[in-house]
C-alpha cells in the first residue's frame, strides 16, 4: 500500500467519525432545545349567565394551541373557580374523559382546539379566578404541564387581567 492510499484510507476514516460527531451533536442540540418537546400555549374566553337570583352559570372555553413540532393527546386537566372576595372555592372541575365526557384532545403542531367548560357559582359572587392547568403528556401528578389564570369580573362582563 502507498503513503497516498494510506493517506485516503484515514481521510476517509475521519470523514466517517466527523459525519457520525456530527450527528450526534445535532441530535444533542436538538435535545437540549426542547424541540421534541410538547409545547402548549392556554388562553381563557369567560362568560357567564344568570340562571336565577342564587345561581350564576360561569362559561369557560379554555383554548389550547399546539406551539411547538410535535404532536400531542391532551387527555386531562382541571379547571379551578375561585370567589376573590372574600377569597372561597367555589369549585372543582375535573377535565377527564372517564368524568366529564370531554373527548381526548389530538393536536398536531399548530392546531388549535377548544375545551368547554361549564360551573355553577353562587349569585353574589361578583368576581373570580379562573385558573387551569393540564398535565404535559408522560408526567406525573399536577408537577409538570401549562396553565393558565384569568380574573373575571361578572358585574362588569369582562375578564380582569391574564
Amino acid at each position: 500500500m502507498s503513503r497516498i492510499e494510506g493517506t485516503k484510507t484515514w481521510v476517509e476514516i475521519f470523514q466517517g467519525l466527523a459525519t457520525i460527531a456530527a450527528a450526534c451533536a445535532g441530535g444533542w442540540w436538538f435535545w437540549q432545545q426542547g424541540l421534541a418537546k410538547p409545547r402548549a400555549k392556554l388562553d381563557h374566553k369567560i362568560t357567564h349567565v344568570q340562571l336565577s337570583r342564587d345561581v350564576i352559570l360561569l362559561v369557560v372555553d379554555i383554548e389550547v394551541e399546539n406551539i411547538g413540532s410535535t404532536p400531542f393527546t391532551l387527555n386531562c386537566g382541571k379547571v379551578r373557580v375561585w370567589e376573590m372576595r372574600p377569597e372561597r372555592d367555589v369549585g372543582i372541575f375535573n377535565v377527564k374523559q372517564n368524568e366529564c365526557n370531554v373527548p381526548v384532545h389530538d393536536l398536531a403542531p399548530n392546531e388549535i382546539d377548544n375545551i368547554h367548560v361549564e360551573v355553577d357559582v353562587p349569585g353574589d359572587v361578583t368576581t373570580v379566578r379562573v385558573g387551569s392547568f393540564f398535565p404535559t403528556p408522560g408526567s406525573k401528578g399536577d408537577t409538570h404541564g401549562w396553565g393558565v389564570s384569568t380574573f373575571y369580573d361578572i358585574k362588569e362582563q369582562r375578564s380582569l387581567s391574564k
